[in-house]
């Protein structure tokens, strides 16, 4: 859609007059206004208390308190939609400025609502204008980089897998892997909770057909230790993520996980076929179209019932053959993505 600002921008002789003498607070500012379509209205009415208190005005919720009032109404305008502004000086009910400003959707809106707001508060006397615009130089940030269609990532990963030791009655005192018979054993070996570090990496697309909601297919690749030597563990991963962007600078992303083991360490007898679990991920701002990672996650296998078997590693206590744990990951990422294709889509 064509960005042409429609203005009638209408001064009143009344608003000089008054400047010298009004003793309302400036900075206070009543906020008021409606839409044809709700969500709109709640957009607007979020996102003008945020960019007015960014400014350094304190947004009252009674009229009476405030020395302006600034309004807004979001119409359907030629297929598309515009949000008209009028900027009120309370004390005689006074009109300072109207216009309107034309969009497409509210992603749209992200990059003009600062500015739509700081055309009409440096209209109000006694604010500094060259303070607002240095103001508003620093808070604005371009918020295309949360909203593409498609992310790749890179991350950098240090899961921790905790094997935790299954009491048996196979084990003696319900710990112990023992050489000779059960009731009489000629060695006794203590077995303990396995805790393996697993460093490595994941690849992964992410597309995000909502402004809400994104989905993760990706490919792991980590480290663990066998008895004899190092062993990569594979796995292909999905993630559902549902990106809350209450924030300019980084997005806070919850998810739900799902893995699949695609290779299995020849330390385990049996392993869970698959990994259930999730996390929070925050991606922070970095370049136009791209953001740090930070990912704090827990797995545990599925079924939940499910346990791993290892092989008794002990040559001087080999029985039982076979050790049986609980199983849970613990990890962190640490890397970057990249988006592609801004999303254009209605609301």
């Amino acid at each position: 859609m064509k960005k042409t600002v429609i203005l009638t921008i209408f001064f009143s002789a009344a608003l000089f007059s008054f400047a010298q003498d009004f003793e309302l607070p400036n900075r206070n500012l009543y906020i008021e206004g409606s839409a044809e379509v709700s969500s709109h209205r709640t957009y607007f009415m979020d996102n003008f208390k945020m960019e007015a208190s960014a400014l350094g005005f304190n947004v009252v919720d009674n009229k009476a308190d405030a020395g302006y009032t600034f309004k807004f109404d979001s119409q359907r305008y030629e297929g598309d939609f515009i949000v008209l502004i009028t900027l009120t000086l309370n004390d005689g009910d006074v009109e300072i400025v109207n216009f309107g400003w034309p969009y497409s959707n509210l992603d749209e809106m992200y990059e003009y609502n600062q500015f739509v707001f700081f055309k009409a508060a440096v209209l109000i006397p006694g604010v500094n204008e060259d303070e607002l615009r240095t103001m508003m130089a620093q808070e604005r940030i371009d918020p295309r980089w949360r909203n593409k269609w498609v992310y790749l990532r890179v991350t950098f990963d240090y899961p921790i897998a905790f094997n935790i030791l299954k009491k048996s009655d196979e084990l003696i005192g319900g710990s112990g892997a023992y050489l000779g018979k059960f009731d009489k054993p000629d060695n006794i070996q203590h077995i303990d909770h396995k805790i393996l570090p697993m460093p490595g990496a994941t690849v992964g697309i992410e597309i995000q057909p909502l402004n809400f909601l994104r989905l993760e297919v990706n490919f792991q690749a980590h480290l663990g230790n066998t008895e004899d030597n190092m062993f990569l563990n594979l796995a292909a991963g999905a993630a559902l993520k549902v990106p809350l962007k209450f924030f300019k600078s980084f997005d806070i992303v919850p998810y739900g996980a799902f893995l699949y083991p695609l290779t299995i360490s020849p330390d385990y007898v049996k392993f869970p076929q698959f990994f259930v679990g999730g996390g929070v991920e925050v991606d922070v701002k970095m370049g136009k179209s791209g953001a740090l990672v930070f990912d704090f996650n827990y797995m545990l296998p599925f079924p939940l019932t499910d346990t791993v078997v290892m092989k008794n590693p002990y040559t001087t206590a080999p029985n039982p053959p076979e050790i049986h744990f609980n199983r849970f990951d613990l990890g962190i990422k640490v890397g970057y993505k990249v988006g592609l294709f801004n999303r254009r889509s209605r609301k």
